[in-house]
């Protein structure tokens, strides 16, 4: 999205790009890469937390539950939402292809809001 509105060095793949001299394909190989051994170390610390009390323990449960769902949401919104995928967000959630749109290139223009309103 960031890429077809000429906002692509706003984007996490565009900076890796850049800053490592991959191309698009290396650089999601190391977001991959890099995400699987987050989420492999965040359940690996998870599974060792040290115990402090019983109310501790279950405040500390639902503020760590609640960062790894915060991900988790935000991953399931990026595809389940409009503004990166269009109607395709499932299909590509699945398959992990994404067609890039041609660059439009400049910055994003304010778009001209149609509205609805009823009396």
């Amino acid at each position: 999205m960031e890429q077809s509105r000429g906002l692509a060095g706003h984007n996490i793949v565009t900076v890796l790009m850049h800053d490592f001299k991959l191309d698009h394909a290396g650089a999601m190989d190391w977001l991959e890469a890099r995400a699987k051994e987050d989420v492999k170390q965040f359940l690996a610390e998870y599974a060792c937390l040290p115990s402090w009390n019983e109310d501790i323990d279950r405040r500390l449960k639902q503020y760590i539950d609640g960062m790894g769902y915060w991900v988790r949401g935000s991953d399931c919104w990026s595809f389940e939402g409009l503004r990166y995928f269009g109607a395709e967000g499932r299909e590509i959630q699945k398959s992990r292809w994404v067609t890039l749109q041609p660059s439009k290139g400049g910055f994003v223009k304010p778009r001209r809001a149609s509205v609805n309103v009823e009396h």
